[in-house]
């Protein structure tokens, strides 16, 4: 007995894990693939995910929450850095980013301004289309990150830009 499988662009998508601290949501952008007799969803494709990696990042840099040991391993991934290379790059110990990312140290207020504009800075090529505001990250009022990080809420929507159809992802706000 053989079945039919389909691709269907699924209307929304709940990023689970995948590295990712946070609950991600994406809109008209997932394919899956479908067996057509069981309705069984056999696979699922994040188109540009490392484009998406990017995005998530730059727009958490943007959000007010301290940032927690989650967040810097979050970030240091969508970067594409080792421990190592990321400590050197904020001018700080190997030892001394352990500790943040373990949240055995507390991270201070200008390592962490630092350390999103640092993210931006590099990630904004990946994503030119991502409004990016310096200064908003440079004055931002940090508040305490919440205990429940599911609360740090994002979505995606996957569009096609210019003559070649590339593919980038923006975000969503939507009222809470």
């Amino acid at each position: 007995m053989s079945s039919d499988i389909k691709e269907i662009v699924l209307d929304q998508y709940d990023i689970k894990d995948a590295g990712i601290p946070y609950r991600v949501t994406l809109e008209n952008a997932v394919i899956a693939e479908i067996d057509s007799s069981s309705g069984d969803v056999l696979s699922t494709e994040i188109p540009a995910f490392d484009t998406l990696m990017a995005c998530i990042a730059v727009a958490r840099c943007h959000r007010p929450e301290k940032l927690t040991g989650d967040d810097l391993r979050f970030m240091r991934r969508a970067l594409g850095v080792s421990a190592k290379d990321f400590a050197a790059q904020i001018n700080v110990t190997p030892a001394t980013l352990s500790r943040w990312e373990k949240e055995k140290q507390p991270l201070g207020e200008p390592q962490e301004r630092r350390i999103r504009l640092l993210v931006v800075e590099i990630l904004i090529d990946l994503v030119p289309e991502t409004m990016v505001d310096r200064m908003c990250i440079h004055q931002i009022g940090l508040k305490t990150a919440p205990e429940n990080r599911e609360s740090l809420r994002f979505s995606f929507h996957l569009q096609k830009r210019g003559r070649n159809h590339d593919e980038g992802w923006d975000e969503l706000f939507k009222a809470a």
